[in-house]
């Protein structure tokens, strides 16, 4: 069963967030095997570029886009720092400074979508994660 284990509102400075766009929750595999992430941290020089900026950066997000409970779109990627260079084949999203709403969810990958019910929420993680 899934567990939020943390919520907590934090102040974050101007991000990009790297990473590709979906309409399910289906990407992560390919994201694993293809080493996406690792192309991620690369490109910012690594997650100390961006634990130098922001204390709790450096995990694998899934991001869940939702209107009326439904979701629009799930983007599966990282923060890097604002104006780090895109690779070819990712998309990105800038992120002004701002407070971010945060939820850590403990869980097997198929039981956290959705759970936090919150239209922005950062899943930090994923399934194979131990809490």
């Amino acid at each position: 069963m899934a567990e939020i284990v943390k919520v907590f509102r934090e102040e974050v400075p101007a991000m990009r967030f790297i990473g590709k766009k979906y309409h399910d929750f289906n990407g992560w595999g390919e994201w694993f095997a293809n080493g996406w992430f690792d192309a991620v941290e690369s490109s910012m020089g690594g997650v100390d570029r961006i634990r130098g900026i922001w204390e709790n950066g450096g995990a694998y997000v899934g991001l869940e886009c939702r209107k009326g409970g439904a979701l629009l779109e799930y983007w599966i990627g990282m923060f890097t720092p604002e104006n780090t260079k895109v690779s070819e084949g990712f998309d990105f999203l800038d992120l002004p400074k701002s407070a971010l709403g945060t939820c850590w969810i403990c869980s097997r990958e198929e039981e956290v979508h959705g759970i936090a019910g919150s239209p922005s929420t950062a899943e930090r993680g994923h399934g194979n994660q131990r809490c």
